[in-house]
Order: structure tokens, then C-alpha cells, then sequence
């Protein structure tokens, strides 16, 4: 994401990007959004199910 264009936030802060925070397969890269609302725990429980190899995890934050 070099190529951010920014603005007054760029578009890498709506996502965990980080190193450790992003996931390969089938040669393409993965990121999770961290502007969840409405199922996004039953969303990334499936993902953590499905790509269990890719140890997804979370916790709450203050």
C-alpha cells in the first residue's frame, strides 16, 4: 500500500496491515478491515474456521 494517496486519513488506517496482520493464499494478500459493525464477529469466526492454518485470532481493546 505504498501508493496510499492519504488524505486526511490514509487508506491504510481502515485496515490491520501491519506485520503479522496480513494473510497469503492462492498468491494474493489479505487484510482484514478494523471498521466492523454488525457481524463482523460471526465474519471473521468463519474466516478463523475456514483458514485455520492462518491462526486468526482477536481480542477486545479499550
Amino acid at each position: 500500500m505504498a501508493d496510499d494517496p492519504g488524505g486526511r486519513h490514509p487508506r491504510t488506517a481502515r485496515f490491520f496491515c501491519k506485520e503479522g496482520e496480513y494473510y497469503f493464499d492462492a498468491g494474493k494478500t489479505y487484510v482484514l478491515s478494523n471498521q466492523w459493525g454488525h457481524g463482523t464477529l460471526e465474519t471473521v469466526d468463519a474466516l478463523a474456521s475456514t483458514y485455520a492454518a492462518f491462526d486468526i485470532s482477536y481480542h477486545a481493546t479499550e
